[in-house]
């Protein structure tokens, strides 16, 4: 049934805000979300659009239904004085329910309700890592490019479509990192250098997100 209805879906390109809200009272009991599932995720289309009208789902039914949604990514760097320039990555939370003690982006989220990008991007790195623009060198982020993907769990009746928007900033220093939303157990440092080996290895856990994201950094890196 489940698998039927994913199709009828298209990914949000055949729902309408009526439709998305009797799916949401269809299948709440049975789900049970948390209370932060309930948060409303705006939908895109392939190309990170939002749909016109804007359609908005709560981020347990997106995941239930494979309805794609905006997502944005953050890699920091950071210019240790011994080593030289720094990937700053981190390790997931054990309680994640994907990718659990994974290494990752230094930050990433989903876009809620009505946020912009860029703001969300400001938003999770403030959560996540507790930093501001005042802990940038450039005072600001930069966006680098921006894909669309999918994670399938079958086995959890999760299947996560994502238009990620990706993001790169270089900190001053770790000083003012610290975890208070128990989203991150900790930091990863990377040399730029070993970027790409760090993706072929296979004895540290790598998420999916620094899977896909870290390639359109290293291709801005190069370019700049």
């Amino acid at each position: 049934m489940l698998e039927s209805l994913r199709q009828v879906c298209d990914a949000g390109a055949r729902v309408t805000q009526a439709q998305i809200t009797g799916w949401h009272q269809a299948w709440r009991d049975a789900v049970s979300p948390s209370p932060s599932d309930e948060e409303l995720l705006v939908l895109v289309n392939e190309h990170g659009q939002p749909f016109s009208p804007r359609l908005m789902a709560q981020r347990w039914l997106c995941h239930l239904l494979g309805l794609r949604h905006q997502a944005v990514h953050i890699l920091l760097t950071w210019h240790s004085p011994g080593a030289g320039p720094m990937l700053v990555c981190q390790v997931r939370s054990l309680n994640k329910q994907d990718f659990p003690g994974h290494i990752d982006m230094s930050v990433g989220g989903h876009v809620k309700g009505q946020d912009e990008l860029y703001d969300t991007a400001l938003t999770e790195m403030s959560q996540e890592l507790g930093l501001t623009p005042h802990d940038l060198v450039q005072a600001e982020l930069s966006p680098v490019g921006g894909y669309a993907c999918c994670i399938e769990r079958p086995d959890l009746a999760y299947y996560d479509l994502e238009y990620r928007t990706v993001y790169v900033g270089q900190v001053k220093d770790l000083e003012p990192v610290h975890f208070h939303d128990r989203e991150v157990d900790g930091m990863y440092l990377c040399p730029v250098d070993q970027a790409e080996a760090l993706l072929q290895q296979t004895i540290l856990p790598v998420a999916n997100g620094l899977r896909l994201s870290l390639p359109c950094c290293l291709a801005h890196f190069k370019r700049d």
